[in-house]
């Protein structure tokens, strides 16, 4: 492993609770919205000591964290730790100064902090870019790997309900971060983008659909374009109602969120593709999602005429709004009203049914008076 280059956890690392699993390997770090996984490499802000772990055992009455972190196992003297009653589910976390039990998860650093919550000084310390040959659950990726042949053997995991989306591809995808390597792995998945198997079809643009800034993700909407019947309404293999179709929506939609230092999309493609696709007949709702967060300007521009496609094309643009948090969803719905795209007590109606209270509120208020 190369120590030229770290990793972090996102949110400083989380402690997590013994249902919830650590990295596997030295190289692995949690990043979203890939399923939760708790740092193994914390260190203490404060005391400057890596932090160690145990599952099952929890600290006796009285004892201190400098003694049970001077242990030599976490598992032995019983005057300092104690087992957990079963059933088991927390792990025990110390460090030289602090010591903490968590049973669910918790990030070390927190977008929306409880006042209440106790702050742990703890952080994710790196976790160095993974080396070629590497063994990941058995499985060896050869030092020159034919990563056709690694994509092909092992995409068909990519999206599995009991896997989340930690398949041993995006595991090695994202270890391999900061080398050479990985836009390789990259690039093999691209390819199968206009593979003759819509599975496989389906499988590239799911892993797109996570790494919308990853080499070849240009080549989704370069395919969709030159060849629309590839990605026609046939079933996805990831998700039972979904369709081919519905999946490149959500995958453009994610592309146009990667922007360029000017805060622009990185892929005019994309972006000239996701408009031509949400102006037909029932436009995909995730396709709208990432319009209404990713080309704001142009889908309030053309909010009118988005709302016309299909006739519950207005619907499916304030669902969007309210998906992505739109604080313009009230202007979106007094435009779709002005414009007789749907009549204002239509407009209500559906905020009232349909809408969550902060996004029907906001509609409700822009079209008090009409």
């Amino acid at each position: 492993m190369s120590d030229s280059h770290l990793n972090r956890c996102v949110h400083g690392g989380h402690v997590v609770g013994a249902e919830i699993p650590l990295g596997e390997h030295p190289a692995e770090f949690f990043f979203p919205p890939l399923r939760e996984l708790g740092c193994s490499n914390l260190r203490c802000t404060s005391c400057g000591q890596q932090v160690r772990q145990v599952v099952g055992r929890l600290p006796a009455s009285g004892a201190s964290p400098a003694d049970i972190f001077a242990l030599t196992s976490l598992t032995g003297r019983s005057d300092l730790l104690k087992n957990e009653s079963k059933p088991v589910v927390s792990r025990f976390y110390t460090c030289r100064c602090v010591y903490w039990a968590e049973s669910n998860e918790r990030p070390m650093v927190s977008d929306n902090p409880d006042p209440t919550d106790r702050v742990l000084p703890w952080r994710c310390d790196g976790h160095p870019t993974a080396e070629l040959p590497l063994t990941l659950d058995g499985t060896t990726i050869e030092a020159e790997p034919d990563w056709d042949a690694v994509v092909r053997a092992h995409i068909g995991d990519l999206g599995r309900r009991d896997m989340g989306d930690q398949s041993l591809l995006t595991r090695v995808y994202l270890m391999l971060t900061g080398s050479t390597r990985q836009p390789e792995l990259a690039r093999a998945v691209s390819r199968l983008l206009d593979d003759p198997s819509p599975e496989l079809r389906g499988r590239a643009l799911s892993f797109f659909g996570l790494f919308g800034n990853a080499v070849g993700a240009e080549r989704v909407a370069e395919v969709a374009a030159a060849q629309p019947a590839l990605f026609a309404d046939q079933p996805d293999p990831n998700r039972s109602r979904w369709t081919l179709a519905t999946r490149l929506g959500d995958t453009l939609g994610r592309r146009l969120l990667v922007r360029d230092s000017s805060g622009r999309s990185v892929d005019a493609t994309a972006v000239a593709l996701t408009r031509k696709l949400a102006l037909e007949p029932a436009p995909r709702t995730m396709l709208l999602n990432g319009l209404v967060a990713g080309d704001s300007q142009w889908a309030d521009d053309n909010a009118a005429t988005i709302g016309r496609a299909g006739d519950d094309g207005w619907k499916r643009l304030l669902w969007a709004h309210q998906s992505t948090g739109s604080e313009r969803i009230g202007a979106v719905a007094k435009q779709l009203a002005a414009s007789g795209v749907a009549s204002p007590d239509a407009l209500r109606g559906f905020a009232r049914a349909s809408l969550q209270a902060f996004a029907g509120g906001k509609v409700i208020e822009a079209l008090e008076g009409a």
